[in-house]
């Protein structure tokens, strides 16, 4: 601040002296109420007093100012190594040599997948972090950024490259079924034996060790499906036998007691499905006959009558699916031939008149599905090759043009199943097999390489 008397003559200068010794001392024009005073040593405390000049002289110096202590940002940490685990790395460093003169704050860890930069993780005042959250079969590498007060330093040169991986899990036991069992918006891995039901939760990126869920048998003579019957947001297990059906309700982590939901036989001879077909949230039986097909719709604590929903002769000589493909929130019948693919829309109380919505043939040597892989809400049409995928995507009134989605072979000697494994929406396929279990996931307009998630 400028004095308060310029003893009778404008002020023309004032000098800036820092100390301790050796410090600049810096002229300033009059019009000036600060300056900035370079070349001095980082880490080293100084405080600056100040004289103002005029045309008779200079003034008495000022009191000192508050200490200040400049710095740098810190240099480059060193020896960044990279070590994979399962989802996860552990990445180690050496802190940076120079400090900048302030001590080192914390540090940050940034990914790389090729030369994209992931999120950088901050990983607080550490040499070695864990990384986790990262994709089983996606090689990555580790860069590391050193803070202290002054900011952020160079970014280290790049670690090894690792690819995490998911262990073995010892043998796959069990008719494998998917569905999102603890209501946590990811698809889980059920496996129904002779002796009970276990379920290999999704982490997002594996599945974890099968648990029992059901220490007892359960299972149906003619179909035994997953779906949300009571519509609380996780997938029950439904048993269809020849004379009545049997729920295990999900409690989220285990099931519950078997329960009959219907003393009916309800099957259908062509195929028979467990699908919200009302839109009320809660999944639906639908059976598939050679002349028309029935729904029992759930209430939440059962099975309702049987309705007819279609006179219509309807199903496809090379498969019968159901899933919503206009994204009205209510599945839909798709019926899937050498030659076309037809599809009769649920209106709530019934299925309409069948319309074609594909005359282009489009089935997999190796199985044809329905599953939402672009995560609009509409299922879309899925090919299984020995080679490839291909993929028809619903546009809400018809099937687009075929589309590769993928050039490597992706089945599961087991089963091929399909669910939203990582919980983005996009609906992913799961390949089952004797003794491992892989996840081919949607990217959206593509899927990924294959990862080992069991």
């Amino acid at each position: 601040t400028a004095p308060g008397f310029d003893g009778g003559s404008a002020i023309m200068s004032y000098t800036v002296t820092g100390s301790p010794g050796g410090s600049q001392t810096l002229s300033c024009p009059c019009t000036t109420l600060q300056a900035i005073v370079g070349g001095l040593a980082n880490g080293t405390s100084y405080t600056f007093r100040v004289h103002a000049t005029n045309g008779s002289g200079s003034g008495p110096e000022s009191a000192p100012s508050n200490a200040v202590t400049p710095a740098a940002p810190p240099g480059a940490p060193t020896n960044v190594i990279a070590t994979a685990g399962d989802s996860q790395a552990t990445v180690s460093w050496t802190a940076p040599s120079a400090n900048g003169g302030s001590p080192v704050t914390s540090y940050r860890v940034t990914p790389y997948v090729g030369t994209a930069a992931q999120t950088p993780i901050s990983a607080g005042l550490v040499t070695s972090f864990a990384v986790t959250g990262l994709a089983n079969g996606t090689a990555y590498t580790f860069a590391v950024t050193a803070l202290n007060a002054a900011g952020a330093g160079a970014e280290s040169l790049p670690s090894n490259s690792v690819t995490p991986v998911h262990p073995a899990g010892g043998p796959v036991v069990g008719k494998p079924i998917v569905g999102d069992f603890n209501g946590d918006g990811k698809a889980d891995l059920a496996l129904v034996t002779t002796s009970g039901v276990s379920v290999a939760q999704s982490t997002g990126s594996a599945f974890s060790a099968a648990t029992v869920w059901a220490p007892f048998p359960f299972y149906g003579s003619v179909a035994t499906l997953a779906g949300d019957v009571t519509g609380d947001g996780k997938a029950d297990l439904l048993a269809v036998n020849a004379n009545q059906v049997f729920v295990l309700p999900s409690t989220g982590t285990g099931f519950g007691a078997p329960s009959g939901w219907s003393n009916i036989a309800f099957y259908g001879t062509r195929g028979t499905f467990l699908a919200d077909v009302n839109g009320d949230g809660k999944a639906d039986l639908v059976a598939v006959n050679n002349d028309s097909v029935w729904v029992m719709l759930s209430t939440g604590s059962g099975f309702g009558q049987p309705i007819p929903w279609s006179s219509a002769l309807f199903y496809g000589n090379l498969s019968t699916q159901v899933g919503d493909v206009t994204g009205d929130g209510k599945a839909d019948l798709i019926a899937i031939n050498s030659t076309s693919t037809w599809v009769m829309t649920s209106t709530g109380s019934g299925f309409s008149a069948p319309a074609l919505w594909s005359s282009v043939p489009f089935y997999g040597n190796l199985q044809t599905m329905v599953l939402d892989a672009n995560g609009d809400g509409k299922v879309d049409l899925v090919a299984l090759n020995s080679t490839s995928t291909w993929i028809m995507t619903s546009t809400g009134s018809s099937f687009g043009p075929p589309t590769q989605w993928s050039g490597t072979p992706f089945y599961g000697t087991s089963a091929t199943l399909s669910g939203d494994v990582n919980g983005d929406h996009k609906v992913d396929l799961v390949a089952v097999n004797a003794a491992s279990v892989w996840v081919a996931r949607s990217t959206g307009a593509a899927l990924s390489a294959p990862e080992l998630w069991w």
